[in-house]
């Protein structure tokens, strides 16, 4: 006998939601900077309205810093509590991802927070 298709759908996403929450490997909470004048100046649209979507629909804790000046990622990550962030993700044109290396690097848990991955989203 065959098994109605919503049984199979129900089987499928259990599984899907097993693997999502429940292997530890994917990041659960993200620090996100953003250089909303960095690459094409399109950086804060694009977090809006894709990147922020994404990471609410996969249940990420997302502390959103927005850079105000040149050197701001420099003062965020000297002074940020990345215990507990699982990956870093940069918005903007390549400098933000420069100042996000050189100011993890510069930290005195440097060791530690070397190993925190960094993403790069271009606007």
């Amino acid at each position: 006998e065959t098994k109605p298709y919503w049984e199979y759908v129900n089987e499928f996403f259990e599984k899907l939601n097993y693997l999502l929450y429940n292997d530890g490997l994917r990041p659960r909470s993200v620090l996100v900077l953003l250089n909303p004048i960095g690459g094409n100046q399109k950086g804060l649209n694009l977090y809006n309205t894709l990147v922020k979507p994404i990471f609410d629909v996969a249940n990420i804790n997302i502390n959103f810093r927005e850079t105000k000046r040149p050197n701001h990622v420099y003062d965020i990550i000297r002074c940020e509590d990345l215990t507990g962030i699982d990956a870093i993700v940069c918005i903007g044109g390549d400098g933000i991802v420069h100042e996000c290396v050189n100011s993890l690097l510069s930290r005195s848990d440097a060791d530690a927070v070397r190993k925190i991955p960094i993403g790069m989203i271009p606007s």
